[in-house]
C-alpha cells in the first residue's frame, strides 16, 4: 500500500499541475499583477461580478473576487488589474468624462482610481454593508451610493467628503428581505427587490421616502435596471419572465412572455430601445422595449448568464456566464467578436483526479463538471442540469468520481465513460460529505443529518450506518465549504464532524462509535488527521480550529485569530505545522506542539475554501470563493 507520506505527495504533485507551479506557466495564462505578499503565483483572474463600458467605449472594466480588471476592446487583452479592495467589487461607475473608475465593495467601501493610470485616487467610508450600487451625477463632481442595509450616501468626488446620508423608511419592515437594488441614471430614484413579497419598491433617493410599490410577480426577481431617461424600469423575474413598468406611475407596460427560461440579468441599450436579457438556458436574448418583440437570441454560453453589459454606442454586448466567460457580441447581428476567459466561478465542492488529467468541480446549482486539466477544456456533465451537487470525490485509483447530490443520493460515475455506475440512495437528507477511504474500498457520506452511510464502493452495498442522537438544534447552517469526514492514515478511524457542535471518531471496520470530542461552540466544517494518526486538527463555526489527542479524546490546544468560521484544516507533511482557512478570506500557520500561530496570509478577497500544502512544507496552495488560487511561498 502506498504509504501516507506519499500520497501527500502524489495529491499535491496533481494540485500543483492544476494550478501551473512553474511561474512562466502561470504567467502565460495569467497575469501575475497585484499579487498579495508572500504570494508566488496566482491562477484565475477572480470571480465575475459586474462589467462596466467607460464611456468611449475602448475599455471594458470588469469587477471581480480581487479586483477590476481592465479589458482593451480592440485586442481583448487585460491591460491592468486595480486591486485595493479587501473583498469582493461588486458595483462599477464611470464618471461621465471617463476620467474616474469608481468601484464599491464587500468591504463597505468605495474607491476612486484614475481610470488611465489606474492610481487609487481616495476611498469613501462611511457605508456599514456590501457596496451594491454606485453612479456619478451628469458633471461627475458628486457619486451616489447605496448599500444592501438600504443606506444611500451622496459624495463629493473632488473633496472625497461625504455631503449627506440617509436611510430608507421603514427600513426594517422593507430591508430585511431585500434581495438588491439600483439607482436610476439621473440618480433620483432607488429601485429595490425583496424575495418575500416580489415586490419591488422605488424610493425617492433625496428624502428616503417611498414613491411606488411595484406588483404583477408571481415569482421572486433576480433583477432590475432603469431606462437611460430613468423614466422606465425592466424586472426579470425567475419563473415569470420580464415586466417594463412606468416608473412615474408604477404602472406595468408590457409583460415578455417566456416564462419557460429563468431570467438571471437584464439591461438596456444605451438609447432605451433594446432590452438584453440573460437566462439560465445559457443565452442571451434580445428584445423590443416597445413592443416586447423578440429580435434576436445571442447562444455560446455553456452556462447560466449572469451579468451584461452594453457598449456607449450600443453596437457591442458584453455576458458573463457562470462557465467562467465573457463573451463580446454585436448587438445587430448578434455575431460573437471575442471571448474573455479565466474569470473562475467560485465552486461549492472540487476534487482533483489522482493522475492529475482531470478536474471535477460543482455547486448546489449545477450537476457535477468535468474539465481536462491539461486544456482546461470543458469535458461533461455528470448528471441532469441544475440538479445541484453538494460534494465530490474521487476513488484512490481515479476510475470513479462520486458526487453526493440534494436528491438524497450519491452518484458513482465511470470517468472515462460518463456513464453512471450506479447510486447509493438514501432515505433523507442531503450528501454534504464525501470520503473515499486510503484503498478505495470504502465510502464515506453525511447526510447532512445524524447519520454517515459507510458503502461498499464496489458492490453498492452499506456495510454501516452510523448514527447518533439529535442535538436540540440540527438544522443545516450554511457554509461556504465542508470536509467534515477524514480517515486515519491506515484507514481504520472514521473522524466526522456534525452540526451539533461534536466530533465523532468511529471504528470503521465495525462502526462502533468509539469517542467523542466536545468543545466547538458550533458546527464543524472540516476535519483533518496528522500523517501519523495522533491527533486530529478541526475548524469550526465557532471561528477557531481545535487540535485534538485522537488516543485519548483531550484537546491540546485552541486556535484563535480568525474573525469568521474556519472553513479548511490541512496539516503539513511531517505534521509539525497546522493551516487553517476562514471565511474572512485569511489562511493561518499554527505550530502543532505548542498551538502558537506563526504567520497570517493575507490577500483572498472571498471566504478561503481549500489549502494543500507541499511535501517539503515551504509552499502553501489556497482556493476561495473569490474564483482564484494562490501559491505562497514559506520560505520567506
Amino acid at each position: 500500500m502506498t504509504s501516507f507520506r506519499q500520497r501527500r505527495i502524489n495529491l499535491f504533485l496533481i494540485f500543483l499541475s492544476l494550478v501551473g507551479f512553474s511561474s512562466l506557466y502561470a504567467s502565460q495564462e495569467f497575469p501575475q499583477w497585484g499579487l498579495p505578499e508572500g504570494a508566488r503565483a496566482r491562477l484565475g483572474k477572480g470571480a465575475a461580478t459586474q462589467i462596466q463600458y467607460s464611456p468611449d467605449g475602448t475599455r471594458l472594466a470588469v469587477g471581480s473576487g480581487i479586483g477590476i480588471w481592465i479589458y482593451d476592446t480592440t485586442t481583448y487583452r487585460e491591460v491592468d488589474l486595480f486591486a485595493a479592495h479587501e473583498g469582493g467589487v461588486w458595483s462599477l461607475a464611470y464618471s461621465p468624462d471617463g476620467s474616474v473608475l469608481a468601484s464599491g465593495s464587500s468591504d463597505k467601501t468605495i474607491r476612486l482610481w484614475n481610470a488611465a493610470a489606474g492610481e487609487q485616487l481616495r476611498t469613501l467610508e462611511g457605508h456599514d454593508a456590501d457596496i451594491i450600487g454606485i453612479i456619478f451625477s451628469p458633471g461627475g463632481a458628486a457619486l451616489t451610493s447605496a448599500d444592501y442595509d438600504g443606506n444611500i450616501c451622496l459624495w463629493d468626488t473632488v473633496k472625497g467628503e461625504q455631503k449627506q446620508s440617509l436611510a430608507l423608511q421603514s427600513q426594517e419592515d422593507q430591508m430585511s428581505r431585500v434581495g438588491g437594488m439600483v439607482l436610476s441614471p439621473d440618480s433620483l430614484m432607488l429601485a429595490v427587490w425583496n424575495y418575500t413579497n416580489n415586490n419591488i419598491d422605488l424610493w425617492d433617493v433625496s428624502t428616503g421616502t417611498r414613491l411606488q410599490t411595484l406588483e404583477g410577480h408571481t415569482e421572486y426577481v433576480t433583477s432590475i435596471a432603469f431606462s437611460p431617461d430613468s423614466s422606465m424600469l425592466a424586472s426579470g423575474s425567475w419563473g415569470d419572465g420580464t415586466r417594463l413598468w412606468n416608473a412615474a406611475t408604477g404602472n406595468q407596460l408590457l409583460q415578455v412572455e417566456d416564462s419557460e427560461h429563468r431570467v438571471k440579468c437584464v439591461e438596456f441599450s444605451p438609447d432605451g430601445s433594446m432590452l438584453a436579457c440573460g437566462y439560465n438556458d445559457d443565452s442571451v436574448r434580445l428584445w423590443n422595449a416597445a413592443t416586447g418583440e423578440l429580435l434576436r437570441t445571442l447562444r455560446g454560453h455553456t452556462g447560466w448568464v449572469s451579468d451584461i453589459a452594453f457598449s456607449p454606442d450600443g453596437s457591442r454586448l458584453a455576458s458573463v456566464s457562470w462557465d467562467a466567460t465573457i463573451r463580446l457580441w454585436k448587438a445587430e447581428t448578434g455575431a460573437r467578436i471575442g471571448t474573455l476567459k479565466g474569470h473562475m466561478r467560485p465552486v461549492h465542492t472540487i476534487a482533483i483526479s489522482p493522475d492529475g488529467s482531470a478536474l471535477a468541480s460543482g455547486n448546489r446549482s449545477n450537476p457535477a463538471r468535468l474539465w481536462d486539466v491539461v486544456t482546461s477544456a470543458y469535458k461533461q456533465p455528470l448528471g441532469m442540469e441544475h440538479s445541484g451537487t453538494n460534494s465530490i470525490a474521487f476513488s484512490p485509483d481515479g476510475r470513479t468520481l462520486a458526487a453526493g447530490s440534494d436528491y438524497h443520493s450519491v452518484d458513482l460515475w465511470n470517468i472515462r465513460s460518463g456513464r453512471r455506475l450506479r447510486t447509493l440512495q438514501n432515505d433523507d437528507g442531503r450528501d454534504h460529505s464525501i470520503a473515499f477511504s486510503p484503498d478505495g474500498s470504502t465510502l464515506a457520506n453525511w447526510n447532512g443529518d445524524t447519520t454517515i452511510n459507510l458503502w461498499n464502493a464496489n458492490k453498492g452495498a452499506i456495510l454501516h450506518t452510523l448514527k447518533w442522537d439529535a442535538s436540540e438544534d440540527t438544522h443545516i447552517v450554511y457554509r461556504p465549504a465542508r470536509s467534515t469526514l477524514a480517515f486515519s492514515p491506515d484507514g481504520a478511524m472514521l473522524a466526522s464532524g456534525s452540526l451539533d457542535t461534536t466530533i465523532r471518531l468511529w471504528d470503521v471496520a465495525t462502526g462502533v462509535h468509539q469517542r467523542t470530542l466536545e468543545g466547538h461552540t458550533a458546527d464543524i466544517t472540516s476535519v483533518a488527521f496528522s500523517p501519523d494518526g495522533r491527533m486530529l486538527a478541526s475548524g469550526s463555526g465557532d471561528h477557531t480550529a481545535r487540535i485534538w489527542d485522537t488516543g485519548t479524546g483531550e484537546c491540546r490546544w485552541t486556535l484563535e485569530g480568525h474573525t469568521w468560521h474556519v472553513t479548511s484544516i490541512s496539516f503539513s507533511s511531517d505534521g509539525s505545522k497546522v493551516a487553517s482557512g476562514g471565511g474572512d478570506g485569511d489562511i493561518r500557520i499554527w505550530d502543532s506542539a505548542t498551538g502558537v500561530p506563526q504567520r497570517t496570509l493575507e490577500g483572498h478577497g472571498s471566504t478561503v475554501t481549500g489549502i494543500s500544502y507541499s511535501p517539503d512544507g515551504k509552499m502553501l496552495g489556497s482556493g476561495s470563493y473569490d474564483g482564484t488560487v494562490l501559491l505562497w511561498d514559506l520560505s520567506r
